[in-house]
Order: structure tokens, then C-alpha cells, then sequence
């Protein structure tokens, strides 16, 4: 009889522990020049703003503390700072440090999403360096006609190199949000067909088609694909 009581309390607390985490907790620091600036979590629906927590800045920091339904895409904005921050909410405990010269830069760690995100930048820097020497040579008024035609074109086989790694990186991380707001990216930019759009979207795993952004965009593809 003891023996089965210490096995059932080992499993209870086995599965105490495997329990995700239902609430979020934030520590964000960002330079003191910032005290008393208001921060704002938000996301837009609709051409609406939905407010998900706010703090002040007091001694370079701040904290944001609440609970998420579901894992979804939000903004964190900083008065005074132009830009925004996108950062993906899930009740996980995060630390952001913001960089306030370039607040999209912003270092997020402590979720499995966010560190999903950072893992996709890392993997994803070479194009993007590449993309800005295109953006900025193109810009140039003193660059020819036929360089321009040969950057386009250098333009568009980067797009298709990203596109696949883009579809690589779904099938990858099926069971992360991330993959979804990639997906819906592709999707919203007619970067993909229709069938294409289903068969990654058929890639992710259930919890990930239940949230809102899948749901969307699932619908995006059968009704306007």
C-alpha cells in the first residue's frame, strides 16, 4: 500500500511539473533616460487596439505581469521611442532588454516562442544583410538602368531562397506560433498558391491551428486563395 502511495504521489507530481505555465511574468530593463515613460503591450484586431498590459519605467525597468488565453502576436511600444517591438505573448516568464536606438533590435528571452524567434533571426541574418545591400544599392541615383535590372533580379532569387527556407522552417517548428505568423505572412503577401498555403498549414499541429492567427488564416485561404 505505501509503495503504491509514493508512486501515485511521484506521478502527480510528474505531471505538476510537465503542466504549462498559466500565467506571464516580464522583467524589462532600458536606459534610465526613460523613467517615467509609459510602455504598452498591445495587438490591433480589426483596426482596433487591444491593450494587454501597460507599466512606467522607474530605475531603467519595468515588469509586466497577466495571463493570455491563447499565444498570440502583440507590440511593445515605448513612449517617446519611434518603432515598436513585436513580441510574442504565451504565459511564460520572459526578459526583454530594450534597446531604445533601435527598440526592433531588442534582445527577448525566456519563452519557447520568443527563443524560437530568435533561433529564426539568427538563421535568417545572411539574407537579411544581403536584402539591405540590395535595398541600398537600389537607391543609389547614380546606379545604371542594367545594374538595376540585375539587382531586381538578385532580389527575386533571394525572395525564392527565403520562401523555401520559410517552408522548411514550418514544417520544422510545427507546433509553434512563430510558424503560424510565417505562414500568415506568406499567405497575406501572395508569396504562395493555394495549395502550397494548405499543405503547410496542414504541417502544424492541432494547438497551433486553434489559435486566432491560424483560424484566420485558414479562412483567408479558402475564401480569397
Amino acid at each position: 500500500m505505501i509503495k503504491k502511495i509514493i508512486l501515485l504521489t511521484l506521478i502527480s507530481f510528474m505531471f505538476a511539473c510537465q503542466q504549462e505555465q498559466d500565467n506571464f511574468h516580464i522583467d524589462a530593463t532600458i536606459d534610465s533616460n526613460y523613467n517615467n515613460k509609459k510602455v504598452t503591450i498591445y495587438r490591433m484586431e480589426k483596426r482596433n487596439k487591444i491593450v494587454l498590459d501597460s507599466a512606467i519605467v522607474k530605475d531603467g525597468k519595468f515588469t509586466f505581469d497577466g495571463k493570455v488565453d491563447l499565444i498570440d502576436a502583440y507590440a511593445l511600444r515605448v513612449d517617446s521611442i519611434r518603432g515598436m517591438l513585436p513580441v510574442i505573448m504565451e504565459n511564460a516568464n520572459m526578459t526583454i532588454e530594450i534597446y531604445a536606438d533601435s527598440i526592433y533590435a531588442s534582445k527577448i528571452t525566456g519563452s519557447k516562442e520568443n527563443d524560437i524567434t530568435n533561433i529564426y533571426k539568427d538563421k535568417t541574418k545572411a539574407y537579411s544583410r544581403l536584402n539591405k545591400k540590395l535595398i541600398m544599392r537600389s537607391k543609389d541615383s547614380l546606379t545604371h538602368r542594367n545594374e538595376i535590372i540585375g539587382i531586381r533580379a538578385s532580389y527575386d532569387s533571394l525572395m525564392q531562397v527565403v520562401k523555401g527556407f520559410n517552408k522548411e522552417f514550418i514544417a520544422d517548428y510545427n507546433d509553434s506560433a512563430f510558424s503560424v505568423f510565417t505562414l500568415e505572412r506568406m499567405v497575406y503577401n501572395k508569396q504562395i498558391s493555394k495549395e502550397v498555403a494548405l499543405k503547410l498549414y496542414e504541417k502544424l499541429s492541432d494547438k497551433m491551428k486553434n489559435l486566432r492567427s491560424a483560424k484566420e488564416t485558414l479562412k483567408y485561404i479558402n475564401e480569397k486563395m
